[in-house]
């Protein structure tokens, strides 16, 4: 991985462009996603000033961490860093957390989406220290553990297998374009399926993307909806402490978010969705809202 420069960051004109574009679309939605913004402002502030989080380059690289070269911290703080290429890999990411990040929020709470977003980079870092090891040391069939791994986009993988899995999306999906001639008598997709497709056409069509960082943010999103004793034991260790600075936000997690007349493509959820965000938020997964929401995974 190249190293990273303690001077300010080079950005691409296109990015800013787009950037603009994205601060347009957060202006026009009338319930701004608090939680989420702060999340967006974090990974920007990193990716702004690279020696926020102290020297040296912050990222996972597994044998590195297991050799204790080094700080146990950026086992962590990876998942906020992003590559230095003029902006495209942090505008992508954020665009992605702006739609799935406002649509939870309007039915966790800011605090339940803080508590996802921390057991879902916990759980990608563990997951591919795991299956780094396991693919190269194990297996022989990588190189993955002597590497190193950067960006939020382990996290946005285990968001949308969430959202998946939740009433805020249709259990069809349109067919994606890349897939239609793999399946030309099918005009939809199993929304369960969508997430494993967008995985392996993202590794397979894009350059430095990390397959295994992606499968990892996947996985830990699978064991959060599978495991569902997760997540009233992360509710209640996010309420005896680690949340108590944002109670003094309007979020109030695990409610019935209000009724918002924006289309889903906006990250607002349908009158309807919100109504199943309320049952979803409380543990009810039954049946699942007809609400089309599609997304970009970068």
């Amino acid at each position: 991985m190249a190293a990273r420069r303690a001077q300010q960051r080079t950005v691409d004109p296109r990015v800013l462009l787009v950037g603009g574009q994205l601060l347009q679309r957060i202006q026009s939605m009338e319930h701004k996603p608090r939680m989420t913004l702060a999340l967006m402002a974090v990974n920007v502030a990193v990716w702004v000033l690279p020696g926020l989080l102290g020297g040296g380059s912050p990222a996972l690289c597994p044998s590195r961490q297991v050799a204790g070269f080094d700080p146990p911290a950026w086992a962590v703080a990876w998942n906020v860093v992003h590559a230095d290429d003029g902006g495209w890999h942090l505008y992508y990411n954020m665009a992605s957390l702006l739609a799935k990040g406002a649509l939870l929020e309007s039915s966790l709470g800011g605090e339940q989406l803080a508590a996802l977003v921390v057991l879902l980079a916990l759980g990608t870092s563990f997951l591919y220290m795991v299956l780094a090891y396991t693919l190269t040391v194990v297996l022989g069939v990588a190189s993955t553990y002597h590497g190193c791994v950067v960006g939020f986009s382990g996290v946005l993988f285990g968001m949308s297998v969430v959202l998946n899995h939740s009433p805020l999306v249709a259990p069809r999906q349109p067919m994606p374009a890349l897939l239609r001639p793999l399946f030309p008598a099918q005009d939809t997709i199993d929304v369960q399926h969508v997430i494993w497709a967008e995985l392996v056409l993202g590794s397979l069509m894009q350059r430095n993307v990390s397959l295994v960082g992606h499968l990892a943010g996947l996985l830990s999103g699978l064991v959060y909806v599978k495991g569902g004793a997760l997540r009233p034991l992360v509710q209640s260790w996010w309420s005896r402490g680690a949340a108590a600075w944002l109670r003094t936000t309007p979020s109030r997690g695990w409610q019935q978010a209000p009724a918002r007349p924006q289309q889903a493509a906006e990250g607002h959820a349908s009158e309807g969705a919100a109504t199943a965000a309320a049952k979803f938020s409380a543990g009810d997964t039954g049946k699942k809202t007809v609400l089309f929401v599609r997304f970009t995974y970068k």
